[in-house]
């Protein structure tokens, strides 16, 4: 039987990537979506300049997470206020320094970042727009 936690916040993820969603989530509560938007934008622009000292930074799985955020911000008032709040964490995990890998100096850098986003996606019925990382793995 589902726990009423199931239906509050994203499956799939692990313990540490929840609590650390959740925590990021509160943080940007008061963020407007377009202030996160920029961040991610923002993120993007390090990750091709990290690309420039490390070949590896995958800027191409970077920038279809931030497509990905970019559809989310059009959809918003399609989003309740738990699917917001949710999508805002995904929006500040992704340009979080301290994820569980970090995004410019490891080879799967962005694949927990894609694990956060595809577990949001989910949670607020976008699982169409779910990315496979595997179709990033041409670094």
């Amino acid at each position: 039987m589902s726990d009423q936690r199931d239906l509050l916040s994203p499956l799939g993820l692990s313990r540490a990537q929840l609590e650390l969603l959740s925590r990021l989530a509160d943080e940007v509560r008061e963020c407007s979506v377009i202030e996160l938007q920029e961040r991610v934008r923002e993120h993007v622009a390090q990750a091709f300049l990290a690309q420039a000292r490390h070949a590896f930074v995958n800027t191409r799985f970077a920038k279809a997470i931030a497509d990905q955020l970019d559809a989310v911000v059009l959809d918003w008032q399609a989003f309740t206020p738990i699917g917001q709040y949710w999508m805002r964490g995904a929006m500040q995990y992704f340009v979080h320094s301290d994820d569980g890998e970090p995004d410019f100096a490891s080879v799967i850098g962005f694949e927990d970042d894609s694990e956060v986003l595809n577990a949001c996606l989910q949670f607020v019925g976008r699982h169409e727009w779910q990315l496979n990382p595997e179709d990033f793995d041409d670094v």
